[in-house]
């Protein structure tokens, strides 16, 4: 019986359409300077390169500072 889909196409598939197909997702993060350090708290869509900003020390402000 053919259904008209490729399960072996290695794509997930997707159920039916929800409020949650629209919302798009965030990362709350953590990050201490040392520990017992500076405590910084945010909020991204892109975790890794947030991550990379904060280790470079690619915007200057407070997180460059601690």
């Amino acid at each position: 019986m053919d259904t008209g889909r490729c399960l072996s196409s290695g794509r997930a598939q997707r159920g039916p359409v929800g409020w949650y197909d629209e919302v798009p997702m965030f990362y709350v993060y953590m990050l201490a300077s040392k520990p017992y350090g500076t405590l910084y708290v945010g909020v991204t869509s892109e975790l890794i390169r947030r991550v990379f900003k904060h280790k470079s020390k690619a915007v200057p402000g407070f997180t460059a500072r601690y």
